[in-house]
């Protein structure tokens, strides 16, 4: 961390150093038309750009998630292995800066699929403020643009299942069931650039 945090305060100081240079040059050519500091002034600001590109290219360039959290695209990914009911895995995920999952895209839930073992997983899908009108409470967007539900999914067993559980068991599918089942979960945030 203080490696990167290092060459990040590098690069800031040498995109000012460009910065300054660019400016003395402005300057020095409007006072002086083209004389032989301003041919050096260009030089050093060439040379300072091309150490600024290598600086840069050595630097990573994707986001960055906390230990133990997974990355895709701008988000950071965290299977929490410690069984819960729906509500307390959210607060639970709030605990940790970030909400249930909420998958939005195709790729998203075909990710989900490589880091997940076999196993139920909660995620921030629930019908639990309308029925049969599945959300992302965090969000407040709707499952009608994606989703995985399985065959003759939600159901509503027993008129008790208000919550989305992702199940890696059978064939990597959306269930609907009852809030109060105690399952591990996915926490997501966004990530840090």
């Amino acid at each position: 961390m203080y490696r990167m945090s290092s060459r990040c305060g590098v690069c800031f100081m040498l995109l000012s150093l460009v910065r300054f240079a660019e400016n003395q040059t402005l300057y020095s050519a409007i006072r002086d038309e083209e004389g032989p500091e301003l041919q050096a002034l260009k030089t050093n600001v060439k040379d300072l750009k091309e150490e600024l590109r290598v600086i840069q290219e050595a630097l990573p360039q994707k986001h960055s998630c906390p230990p133990n959290w997974y990355s895709f695209g701008s988000s950071c990914y965290l299977v929490n292995p410690n069984p819960k009911s729906h509500e307390d895995a959210a607060l639970s995920c709030i605990m940790h800066g970030s909400k249930l999952v909420e998958i939005e895209t195709q790729q998203e839930n075909s990710f989900l699929k490589t880091i997940l073992k076999p196993g139920e997983y909660w995620t921030g899908g629930t019908d639990s403020v309308s029925e049969n009108q599945w959300v992302w409470p965090m969000t407040g967007k709707s499952l009608t643009e994606f989703n995985d539900w399985g065959d003759e999914e939600p159901n509503d067993q027993n008129g008790a299942e208000g919550c989305l559980e992702f199940t890696t068991r059978r064939r990597d599918e959306w269930n609907d069931n009852a809030c109060n089942t105690t399952f591990t979960f996915i926490c997501e945030k966004t990530s840090v650039f």
